[in-house]
């Protein structure tokens, strides 16, 4: 069963390829339901699918593709509506983008048949709205459009380009994750997109000298002010939140996604993003530890395994491991090169010694 479940996505490939738009359709959206299985989730990763849905879902209008085809004119039952919510919070962003796209689809056809309120009765408002909010372009557009369309206040949207977050950026996104509570000592510390991309486990984790270690992490003149006890506030509401109990563990899941969906092209001159992507999606969350530790293209060669750790800040050795291995493999040290290439040529020695008819050179 579960040899045959993990090559579902492979089946599924040719069929995104089909030239019936119905049945590609079909095939993006039941790879992205299958992306929400953390089990099989890397095999949908390596299935080389999940590229073929944003495409698909740019190069048309729900509401159009509502129309398209009997299969979906008349929309999908509560139960299934219900039940396709969570792939709205997919920590991949192309499923994500592909739900968004379906309920913008399913809002055309419920709201013509008088029945927009089912989208409030399965709890799809509430999530459509914080998709409508995210740094996802595609999905954020799509989620806006559903919402629009069945006369939903839209929330505030927030730029990709997560390094140019200003506080109150900062503070928007930290509510729209759920931690309403501790919004205000984001701002309070002026905690911009820069900081944010800096946080890691440690820092939340520990609250005795917290201050110093942001301090120390901002740069320029604007972030001289004296820091309040932020994480000493947001480990407090986490402990002790008045309704809903939240964990570090959710906040460090939900910054992942944030890094791993940021555009840091602003900042990414030789584009680091798209590299650390060729060796696994996930790992574009390491892309502002190599931008802030000075690492481009030129520098991969030679990375140590220590410089990820210490300068990258890159904590799990597998993680670690792969990214040296693809760099050896694309990025061959120019010292080895060169050192290959002179080994090639041919090389020419005379010696001179001494005769007493005078010197002799002998090669």
């Amino acid at each position: 069963m579960v040899d045959s479940r993990r090559a579902v996505p492979i089946w599924l490939f040719p069929l995104a390829f089909h030239n019936d738009d119905c049945i590609t359709y079909w095939a993006c959206l039941a790879i992205s339901v299958l992306a929400a299985n953390h089990e099989i989730e890397g095999v949908v990763r390596q299935s080389g699918t999940l590229g073929l849905v944003e495409p698909f879902c740019n190069a048309r209008d729900p509401e159009v593709f509502a129309r398209s085809s009997l299969a979906h004119v008349h929309g999908q039952s509560k139960d299934w509506l219900q039940r396709f919510v969570p792939v709205l919070s997919s920590r991949l962003k192309q499923a994500c983008s592909l739900a968004a796209f379906h309920f913008a689809m399913e809002a055309s056809i419920k709201r013509q048949q008088g029945n927009a309120r089912i989208f409030a009765e399965i709890g799809a408002v509430d999530a459509l709205k914080r998709v409508a909010s995210s740094p996802n372009d595609i999905a954020s557009k799509f989620a806006a459009r559903a919402l629009r369309i069945i006369g939903e206040k839209l929330p505030q949207a927030l730029s990709q380009q997560v390094p140019l977050w200003r506080e109150h950026d900062v503070q928007q996104w930290v509510k729209q994750i759920g931690f309403a509570d501790c919004s205000q000592a984001f701002l309070d510390a002026k905690v911009d997109g820069d900081l944010l991309l800096q946080i890691d486990e440690a820092m939340l984790d520990k609250d005795i000298g917290i201050n110093k270690q942001l301090l120390r992490k901002r740069h320029g003149s604007h972030h001289n002010a004296i820091i309040p006890t932020l994480f000493g506030t947001f480990v407090v509401a986490l402990t002790y939140g008045k309704a809903q109990v939240k964990t570090l563990i959710m906040f460090l899941r939900e910054l992942r996604k944030l890094k791993q969906m940021a555009d840091y092209s602003s900042v990414d001159a030789s584009n680091i993003a798209q590299v650390l992507s060729n060796i696994d999606a996930e790992f574009t969350q390491y892309t502002y530890g190599f931008l802030r530790s000075g690492v481009d293209t030129s520098a991969l060669s030679r990375l140590t395994e220590d410089q990820l750790q210490n300068e990258c800040g890159i904590d799990n050795s597998v993680h670690r491991r792969k990214i040296l291995s693809y760099i050896l493999m694309m990025y061959p040290c120019s010292n080895e090169v060169e050192a290959g290439e002179d080994s090639k040529k041919c090389i020419d020695a005379f010696i001179s010694y001494r005769r007493s008819t005078g010197s002799q050179l002998a090669r």
